[in-house]
């Protein structure tokens, strides 16, 4: 998926008519061969072993929980899912590193997925050896015991993951359950047996049974899909535990049984084909949802933003940045550096709010990298005496400036710096999600229903709201229209408990309707502040992404110079003619 930043123009009599692509597309990295999750895109794991994990009571005393967290080499996402895999043996004997535990977790490593083999409380006395089938065996309430104990400490290490999410490049929704025979049960019963004597951790992302089975009326609506493997030759856990489960879960969750014809309680057959199956259903049933990618390392070499506070470093009305002199046709060298927290080095662009102001001429303004050739679309088009103001997202030169092109009479221009994209992994990601409207004060959506006075501010609360995460949006990227203006204005976005910056975001003069995009830092209640200068102003405000560091479903940027891909005046990119 690529997502676009792009910048409409349309031509109006009287005023300079070329489009305006002022900010250049961001887009990913080609994937490797292969799709992460579905195949194997990784030929090394690494294999961290005796992660201790709980402590917990056991029927000889306490005992210290250990797992071993096999991970991709190379990997270099942020944010991964992990699978818990628990081994069988009764509740009674076997180990986190016996061979198929090992052989599963290599393997599906090897897929992208961090995977943690756990160990976990057995009872060699359970009584398990009196029994043929484990359905036979949680009639003793000691052997019930020791299923209960595994239970939780499933649910112990998925609480783990969770909260050392950040040490292991977790993401904390995308923790899935699974194991083979007793660990099959448990992982089972973890996810689905309601709470009540026991600890139940948070809702897993998924669950596979590899030979196991609970009770299928223990589900409720909502819960994590399950995939089931059995054969139908299993006389430890017959069959028909696992087809009666789906057969009654399947109502309420969505629960897939994949039938091994006379395979017994190992699954005589491809152990290869119950990983693909696993990492399938997890892929297509939870993490294609939460916004993962079969890319192999999503994290391309694209930039990120860094938002800063909106300072200027260009006002040619008082000498900040350059001459006190109005911009003509010669190009005026911009310097970004000049704003606080915009590093000398490793910037790839800037994200620039452009005002021009009292213009002799109807004319446009070109925004581009300093000591390049002249890009030959816009950044601002205008009438003479107006004042217009745009975003822009522009890539630097080779010394790191910004040259401004006029290209008739002369014009005031004010540049100020909201923030700079760069290689540097830890900045912002673009999150895009389909326009909807946040906030309209001629209808009371989002805001009282009422004009927005002079020097009145008002609280957005985009969170939570049209995609936009309750927890983790840093930014929000939005378009911002203003009408029904009484008197010439300005208004100013900032985040929320911080001071108001001096730059504006939209210039309108009396009677007219201006829209400009808005990029801002969001306060750290997630709310951002608007503010109108003068006059009254109807505000409207169209979300169209967010920022934030969260990788998933989030893409870095790659500056390209200014394209145009529609013009309807020529035809380019579609029919000539008006609209």
């Amino acid at each position: 998926m690529v997502a676009l930043l792009v910048s409409v123009s349309i031509a109006v009599p009287g005023t300079s008519a070329q489009p305006a692509p002022a900010s250049p597309a961001p887009a990913v990295e080609t994937p490797a061969v292969g799709e992460r999750y579905l195949d194997q895109v990784f030929s090394d794991v690494k294999v961290t072993k005796n992660i201790k994990y709980s402590r917990q009571l056991n029927v000889n005393g306490w005992e210290d929980l250990y797992l071993d967290l096999y991970e991709p080499v190379g990997d270099t996402t942020r944010q991964r899912p992990a699978i818990i895999w628990a081994h069988g043996g009764w509740f009674a004997f076997g180990g986190k590193g016996a061979g198929t535990s090992v052989e599963m977790a290599t393997e599906l490593a090897k897929r992208g997925f961090v995977v943690v083999s756990i160990g976990y409380r057995l009872d060699p006395g359970n009584g398990w050896a009196s029994y043929s089938s484990i359905q036979q065996a949680l009639s003793n309430d000691r052997f019930f015991t020791s299923l209960m104990r595994a239970t939780n400490d499933v649910g112990f290490a998925s609480s783990f993951l969770r909260a050392n999410a950040a040490t292991y490049r977790l993401h904390p929704e995308a923790i899935f359950a699974s194991g083979h025979s007793a660990g099959a049960v448990a992982s089972l019963t973890q996810a689905y047996l309601p709470a009540k004597s026991w600890t139940r951790a948070e809702r897993l992302a998924g669950v596979a049974s590899l030979a196991g089975m609970t009770y299928g009326w223990f589900t409720e609506v909502g819960e994590p899909p399950a995939i089931l493997f059995h054969g139908t030759k299993d006389g430890t856990v017959p069959y028909s535990g696992a087809k009666d489960f789906c057969d009654t879960a399947g109502v309420r969750i969505t629960c897939e049984l994949v039938t091994f014809t006379n395979g017994g309680h190992g699954i005589t057959g491809d152990w290869e084909v119950l990983r693909e199956g696993m990492a399938h259903f997890f892929y297509d049933q939870s993490l294609s949802g939460l916004g993962f990618t079969t890319e192999v390392n999503p994290i391309d070499d694209g930039s990120t933003f860094h938002p800063i506070t909106p300072e200027r470093v260009l006002d040619t009305r008082t000498g900040l940045g350059g001459p006190a002199s109005p911009v003509t046709s010669a190009p005026r060298t911009v310097d970004p550096s000049a704003a606080t927290g915009v590093p000398d080095s490793g910037v790839s662009g800037v994200v620039v709010n452009v005002t021009v102001t009292g213009g002799t001429a109807a004319s446009h303004l070109t925004v581009g990298p300093g000591g390049a050739p002249t890009p030959t679309a816009s950044t601002l088009n205008w009438a003479p005496g107006t004042t217009r103001a745009n975003l822009a997202t522009v890539p630097v030169g080779a010394d790191g400036t910004l040259a401004v092109v006029n290209n008739a009479g002369s014009v005031e221009v004010i540049v100020d710096v909201l923030g700079w994209l760069g290689p540097d992994p830890a900045g912002d990601r673009l999150h895009t999600v389909p326009p909807e409207r946040l906030v309209d004060t001629r209808t009371g959506l989002g805001a009282p229903a009422a004009a927005l006075g002079p020097g009145e501010t008002m609280t957005i609360d985009p969170t939570g709201h049209l995609g936009v995460p309750e927890v983790g949006a840093t930014g929000i990227v939005a378009n911002v229209t203003v009408t029904d203006t009484t008197a010439a204005s300005h208004l100013t976005a900032w985040p929320t408990g911080t001071t108001m910056p001096a730059s504006s975001n939209l210039n309108w003069a009396a009677g007219t309707t201006v829209p400009n995009m808005v990029i801002t830092r969001l306060g750290t209640d997630g709310t951002l502040q608007l503010r109108n200068n003068s006059g009254t102003a109807q505000v409207i405000v169209d979300v169209v992404g967010w920022l934030g560091p969260e990788p998933i479903g989030g893409r870095a940027c790659r500056l390209i110079g200014p394209t145009r891909v529609l013009d309807t005046r020529d035809g380019t990119g579609g029919p000539a003619g008006v609209l």
